[in-house]
């Protein structure tokens, strides 16, 4: 299984929760290192809840404890 913080730029991954009837996508825009030296990735996501469909885009960087969070 492809995730997220391991895919190439430009990779889609898909991905869908059979209980709750929800999905979406998230497609990896860029990446590069951040003010701050951490290492981040830009992405756009969409959000299919209830068949109401939302878009984002958002960065996430590595922390030093090697957990991904989001930053904007």
């Amino acid at each position: 299984m492809r995730v997220a913080h391991s895919a190439e730029i430009g990779d889609t991954i898909r991905w869908n929760n059979a209980q709750s009837g929800n999905f979406g996508t998230v497609t990896l825009l860029r990446d590069g290192i951040a003010a701050s030296g951490r290492y981040c990735r830009e992405y756009q996501q969409t959000i299919t809840v209830d068949g109401r469909r939302a878009i984002g885009v958002g960065i996430a960087c590595l922390q030093p404890d090697g957990i991904w969070r989001i930053v904007g």
